[in-house]
């Protein structure tokens, strides 16, 4: 069969021109696109960015907040393509396939516990701070004022659902 669904081992594979994100799938089996995808995704891993916590900045990589992928059943999809539906929505995709490309979002997400830990770990420590109260201090004839300072806590919940939607 030359319909550029099987290869010559008898494996299914995706069509030419699917794409997830920006990795091209063409010819892959699911276990290659899923091992591409991943790959692409593990590469995105050193992106530097800062956490802006209160007046602190804490720099940090998507690695080290948990990046990953969110979406790995998008495989199955690509895979699908051109194979669900009747006879002539087949041919249509197909047809629809040879002439250009068709792209499915990757989406990324994080993963809680390791986000949680970095918050918990790296930025906590550095962020949380006890207020101080205002004080007064009498020095010979004069007074002088020591001002106080605000307290900070990290609400670690909130602030992985903040990166989460930042990614």
């Amino acid at each position: 069969i030359s319909d550029g669904s099987v290869r010559t081992d008898d494996k299914e594979t995706i069509f030419p021109g699917i794409y997830i994100g920006s990795v091209d799938v063409s010819g892959m089996t699911a276990e290659e696109a899923r091992e591409a995808v991943t790959q692409f995704v593990d590469s995105e891993k050193s992106f530097l960015m800062n956490l802006d916590i209160g007046d602190t900045q804490i720099p940090a990589t998507t690695g080290d907040v948990g990046l990953c992928w969110g979406n790995t059943r998008v495989v199955d999809q690509a895979m699908a393509l051109g194979r669900q539906g009747n006879a002539v929505r087949r041919f249509k995709m197909k047809k629809a396939l040879e002439k250009g490309s068709y792209t499915f979002d990757l989406k990324y997400d994080i993963e809680d516990e390791k986000a949680r830990s970095f918050l918990e770990n790296r930025c906590a420590p550095e962020c949380n701070k006890e207020p101080v109260e205002p004080t007064m201090e009498a020095s010979g004839s004069s007074l002088q004022v020591i001002d106080g300072q605000n307290g900070c806590t990290l609400r670690v919940d909130e602030s992985v659902e903040a990166i989460r939607n930042y990614l």
